[in-house]
């Protein structure tokens, strides 16, 4: 798929059908995140597969709006060590912008996806769930999860804001 292609489609998907994603799979769109940029080269991600349907579960109650992850083939956990970059917050904007080509690795190959933010200042309680569930080191934190599978819907097209919205010249 073409790079524009990939972005300008990709949608956020929370139907699922029951089919297994090989970790083969799973490794290839990870590949995706490796290449991601990142402060100084630090790398500050790491990553949980998740496949383990009561640990789907137990994930699936950390906040009202991921329950449909149950049923997704995996749950990728997006963490990383923020004493890698002394810029902050950089080591958590270089996951981000890792956690994105997961997204669009994922729908390039051809499974559906949806990000489910954990890192929420106004609820520290999820990060510590997730933490609590997937057995993460203290020194490391959460960033997002992300749902991946067989896609068993066909999202609505979202709508866009115009470019003349969102793009001022030399000055606001």
């Amino acid at each position: 798929m073409k790079v524009k292609d990939c972005i300008f489609t990709r949608r956020s998907v929370r139907k699922y059908k029951k089919k297994k994603i090989s970790d083969d799979k799973i490794n290839s769109i990870l590949e995706y995140a490796l290449h991601a940029p990142s402060a100084c080269n630090t790398q500050p991600w790491q990553f949980i597969n998740v496949k383990d349907l009561k640990t789907k579960v137990k994930l699936s109650n950390i906040h009202k709006y991921c329950s449909f992850i149950k049923n997704a083939g995996c749950i990728i956990a997006v963490c990383y060590n923020p004493n890698l970059c002394s810029y902050k917050p950089s080591d958590m904007l270089s996951t981000a912008v890792a956690a994105q080509n997961i997204l669009l690795g994922i729908h390039n190959e051809g499974l559906g996806a949806c990000w489910i933010y954990v890192k929420d200042d106004n609820d520290t309680d999820i990060e510590k769930k997730v933490k609590n569930i997937l057995n993460i080191p203290d020194n490391i934190e959460v960033l997002c999860l992300i749902s991946v599978g067989y896609t068993d819907e066909i999202p609505s097209k979202k709508e866009i804001k115009s470019i003349n919205d969102v793009i001022h010249k030399e000055t606001w």
